[in-house]
């Protein structure tokens, strides 16, 4: 049963938010939440109105407090998320937002936000693989830039930035490569091709089993209340079998 006073004085600050007046609003929200804390809605509105007013640390404080009001209330999972996107610490937006999913897997606000979050993610990534990139090649280091833009073709295949470094550390990697390998015994050569030759099985082999681990985890999924749970689950196994696939592909044209 809400307490009478708490909610009279959280009125008060719906009227002042409504007039925009984020600081008046603020004092009734934090006020009303003294009197009952475990009320997440007071916290979640003064959330709001610290969003209005660009206080994006106090925002995380104030979503946070929401959650330890009600660990079930997703909304507070959102104005966290929110406030810790501005404060680019994506990863724990991505945490946030997660939490919030296995509560309410079907939240439209949650999924958007968790798609631009992982797309900015992603970004991030791309940018720091290719500044390495570059660092290496002013190094000297041609095999280690060249390892690393492959790691960012993964994120972002057909990326302007990873393709024009490409051009000029592929043809630099692969003199390197020819020299190297025509200084190689004969043996040395063989024992070379069947390294990647068990690589591309040990990779094959995985793949096999992925459609078993498949249909072992939509076997959970059936004996799963979290269907929130079920679905990440589901996204790690395709991200793997994704990632084993490229690795395939990466093998065969190494040994062709």
């Amino acid at each position: 049963m809400p307490h009478a006073q708490a909610e009279a004085i959280k009125a008060e600050g719906n009227a002042f938010f409504k007039g925009g007046q984020y600081a008046a609003a603020i004092e009734k929200y934090d006020a009303a939440s003294a009197i009952d804390s475990t009320v997440p809605a007071y916290q979640s509105n003064a959330a709001a109105c610290w969003e209005k007013l660009g206080d994006y640390e106090n925002m995380e404080k104030a979503a946070r407090q929401c959650i330890s009001a009600d660990k079930k209330f997703v909304k507070g999972y959102f104005r966290l998320a929110t406030a810790l996107k501005h404060l680019n610490n994506l990863p724990a937006c991505i945490k946030a937002l997660e939490s919030g999913l296995g509560i309410q897997s079907t939240n439209a606000d949650l999924k958007k936000m968790k798609k631009e979050v992982s797309e900015l993610q992603r970004g991030d990534q791309v940018a720091a693989y290719c500044s390495k990139a570059e660092e290496q090649m002013q190094g000297g280091d041609i095999a280690g830039a060249y390892k690393t833009l492959e790691l960012a073709s993964r994120l972002d295949a057909g990326n302007s930035d990873i393709e024009r470094m490409m051009k000029k550390v592929k043809p630099k990697f692969e003199q390197q490569e020819a020299k190297r390998k025509s200084g190689l015994s004969s043996t040395a050569l063989h024992k070379e091709k069947g390294d990647e030759a068990y690589k591309v099985r040990y990779v094959l082999c995985m793949i096999r089993n992925v459609p078993m681990s498949l249909s072992n985890n939509d076997c959970a999924q059936r004996n799963n209340t979290s269907s929130g749970a079920s679905g990440l689950k589901l996204k790690s196994i395709s991200t793997v079998l994704i990632n084993l696939l490229f690795c395939t592909f990466r093998q065969f044209n190494k040994i062709i």
